[in-house]
Formats: structure tokens, sequence, C-alpha cells
């Protein structure tokens, strides 16, 4: 078991080793096989299909290469660091926990698909809805069909409102998900939960979610807010 005073320190989730080699290998692939069609004498092939195979498999190869180059570096970078006087999140100044007005887990709700099929109904992951009136879908049923998931978030309150960015300024991931959790509260008729302004998503860890936010309550108190509250969860949902 992990020590009361031990620092938490999260970093950015990147691509496994396997990946890495896959990736790495298929560059040098690329890589031969621009190397072959270059020294083929000039009578075997024409310019341009030899410019074609030479050119392109060396962008994939740079592409494919520098993508697995930068995985490493992002790899090493530190998204959360947590210890008995304080907590600091991308994006965040470090604070001292008596500035922190709350920490919490986030979970909000978007589709996994949502198709038309008709006036009173929804494929929702291949699942028929009924649709409520004004369009409104059920969420107990959409949790139900399987065709809503969820992110996870930890997110952190300052008491200095000053400190908060202004939500305009959101763009990436963040972003991505703020837009399709509005659209899925304004299609189940519900208001989304408010977001935190600093936080991460379970996505951006390369850690598991339970163990963050265990590793969080050694200092101070997390709290829970979710888009399902209310809603009885299917197994394995």
């Amino acid at each position: 078991m992990s020590d009361v005073h031990e620092p938490l320190v999260v970093t950015r989730r990147a691509m496994s080793p396997v990946m890495r080699g896959v990736c790495l290998g298929i560059t040098v692939i690329l890589a031969l096989v621009a190397l072959f069609f270059w020294q083929l004498p000039a009578g075997k092939i024409d310019f341009l299909t030899r410019l074609a195979f030479v050119v392109v498999p060396l962008v994939l190869a740079a592409v494919l290469g520098g993508g697995t180059v930068i995985d490493v570096i992002r790899a090493r970078q530190r998204l959360l660091e947590a210890d008995r006087n304080g907590i600091w999140v991308r994006g965040m100044p470090r604070l001292a926990w008596e500035d922190v007005a709350d920490v919490r887990t986030e979970e909000i709700v978007s589709f996994n698909s949502l198709r038309t099929s008709s006036g009173t109904s929804l494929d929702l992951a291949g699942f028929e809805v009924e649709v409520g009136e004004g369009g409104v879908i059920p969420l107990q049923e959409a949790v139900n069909s399987g065709g809503v998931s969820v992110q996870w978030r930890l997110g952190i309150i300052p008491r200095d409102a000053s400190l908060v960015p202004d939500t305009g300024a959101l763009s990436g991931f963040s972003a991505y998900v703020g837009r399709k959790s509005a659209e899925a509260a304004e299609r189940l008729g519900r208001t989304p939960i408010e977001r935190a302004p600093f936080g991460l998503y379970a996505t951006e860890m390369d850690a598991i979610f339970e163990d963050v936010v265990a590793g969080i309550r050694r200092f101070h108190e997390v709290s829970e807010l979710s888009d399902l509250e209310g809603i009885s969860r299917p197994p394995g949902f």
C-alpha cells in the first residue's frame, strides 16, 4: 500500500511498447521500399512511377516514424501531481489544498450512435428506442440499449475565480467531449453537469482512473458528479 505522504504523479497515456515496435517496423519497411525503387535502373521503370514509389513511402515513413517519436516524448510529460501540500494539473497553477474549492469525479454522457429511423423511434447502437414528446429520448431507455457511453473526468475547482479560464478557450479533446455531451443532453432532455474548469479525462492518463482518485483521496476529499444521477444501470454498464 502506498504511503500516505508519497506524492501522486500521473503521466500522459502513450502507445504500448509493442505498438511502438510495430510502427517503427512499418517505418523501416516503407523506407526500404522507397530505397528499392530509387535504386532501380532507369530502363526498368519510368520517372513518374519511380517518383511515386519513392516519395509516397518516404512521406508515410516520416509521418509514422515522427508520430512514434513524438508519442515517446509526450509520454514523459506529467499531467498531474498531488501531495500533502497541494495539487497541480496541466493548464492550472499549482494550488495548496486550502485554495481548492472542490476535487470531483465527473461522469459525462455521450451517444455511441444516433440514427433517425422513423418519426417516433431512433436506432441507438442497433436498438430501437421510442422518442418522447418534443423528440426527447428517455435516458433510461438509452442506457438500457447501450446507445450511450460515459467519459470519466477528474475535475478541480479553485477558490480563486480569477484562475478560471474562458470556456471558449477549450480546444482539442476537451472541446470535443463537451460538444458530444451537449448534444446528448439536448436529445435526452436533461441539463448536463457543469464540468470543473480544470481537469483530466481518464483516457488521457497512463494510469487506472480509480487508482488516481484513490491516490488523491489520501490528501483531499473527492466528490462525485454524474449525468446519470437517478438512473439505474444494467449489468456491465
